[in-house]
């Protein structure tokens, strides 16, 4: 399945939303402030990251690059 609880599918909600409005911004259809396109820009960034991440492993204390 996509998604295994109510976060993976309010993360999976929100990436498909901000999606449609660059789209809908790329088209001319929509026609949004440089301010509201930076803001969805560190949010998609923030939720890709957070699901990209590598995980830690059990015998490794430092982080992974």
């Amino acid at each position: 399945m996509l998604w295994k609880n109510w976060n993976d599918q309010l993360s999976l909600i929100v990436l498909l939303i901000i999606a449609a409005l660059w789209a809908l911004g790329g088209i001319g259809i929509l026609k949004l402030p440089s301010e509201v396109t930076g803001a969805t820009i560190v949010v998609f960034t923030l939720i890709t990251q957070f699901y990209f991440r590598k995980a830690l492993s059990e015998g490794d204390p430092t982080p992974n690059p």
